[in-house]
Formats: structure tokens, sequence, C-alpha cells
């Protein structure tokens, strides 16, 4: 027996507005917002726009982490355990979003991540924006070095609560951002 699913595999959210600011604007995400949103907005949200019944819910067992939402393939959407407030969304988006647009808009980031993986041997990196508790993943290139340039590609948005923000950037070892040029892990 074959089965086949027709259900969509990912939301279209162009650009979740972080650039059209089309439907609110960063750190906000569906009227979804860090450190406000509380777990019943989300599932209410997540509901009036058909979303909800193509989310999956986990749970992680310690007691300081998150559980959360993953809708599709494109959406997250991480909640404190202790507060039930959202820490964190995220987002693939739709539409194509290249560095100098975000530098246009929001200036140059503060910091950038770089991780390296060996099998296949692959780079990505990561900007990091204080100002709007954001971090934004480049698409993963081959080799051991991160060229950015204005036309790379951002892959991923996720916008943050300050404290989670700044656990990340520390866990990331990030440097601090010196334009377009190669950087290394």
């Amino acid at each position: 027996m074959l089965i086949v699913s027709c259900r969509k595999k990912q939301i279209d959210l162009g650009d979740g507005g972080f650039l059209s600011s089309q439907d609110g604007s960063a750190p906000c995400l569906l009227n979804i917002i860090p450190n406000v949103t509380s777990k019943p907005d989300v599932i209410k949200i997540l509901k009036q726009n058909d979303y909800y019944d193509n989310c999956i819910f986990y749970k992680k067992t310690s007691e300081s982490a998150s559980h959360g939402i993953v809708c599709f393939d494109n959406l997250s959407i991480s909640i404190n355990n202790q507060s039930d407030v959202v820490d964190s969304v995220g987002f693939q988006p739709s539409t194509e979003i290249l560095v100098k647009d975000v530098i246009k808009k929001y200036g140059p980031p503060n910091m950038v991540a770089v991780f390296t993986d060996e099998t296949p041997f692959t780079v990505s990196a990561s900007l990091y924006y204080e100002n709007i508790n954001a971090r934004l993943d480049l698409q993963t290139l081959d080799g051991s070095e991160y060229l950015i340039e204005q036309s790379s590609k951002i892959v991923r948005v996720i916008y943050f609560t300050s404290l989670v923000y700044s656990t990340n950037v520390a866990q990331s070892m990030a440097q601090k951002w010196q334009g377009f040029v190669v950087y290394h892990n």
C-alpha cells in the first residue's frame, strides 16, 4: 500500500515581515513576539491561521529548558518551561532575503559566527543583530571558510528573548563583524 500525503510542507511566510514589515516587523512573526506571547496565545494564532493541524509539539526534559512547536517544515517556536512564554520564534523565508538588503534596513550585524562540519566539509555562518535579538542563518557552503558577500542568502531568521539571544551569541563563539570578508571558525 502506498500512502501519499497532500499536506503542505511549508507555510508561505514571504519574508515574515523582516524586510517588508508586512504583518508586523522584527522581532514579531505572525504576532508572536519572544518574551511577550504566551503559549495559549501562540496556539490561538496558529489555529486562526489554519496552521495548528500541521504542527508537532515537543518537550525537553530539563527543568530550565524550553518546549516548543514546529509547524510544517519552516516555522518553529520555543516556549519557556517556567513562564510558558515564547523564548524564540524562527522561520525559513519563502522569498529571497540577501545580506545587502538586511544591512540596508538594519545596518551591519553586531557579530558573526562560523561553523564547520567535516563530513561533508561544509561551512555555515550566522549574523547576530542585538537591536532586534535576532540570528540570521546564511546558506551552507562547501569548504572551511565563509566569504560573506552582499549577495549571501539568509535561509533562516530567529528572534529570541534578550537572555536567550545573549546565551546563543556566547555559545556560538561569535566574532565581531568585519565587513564583507572571509570568516573562519
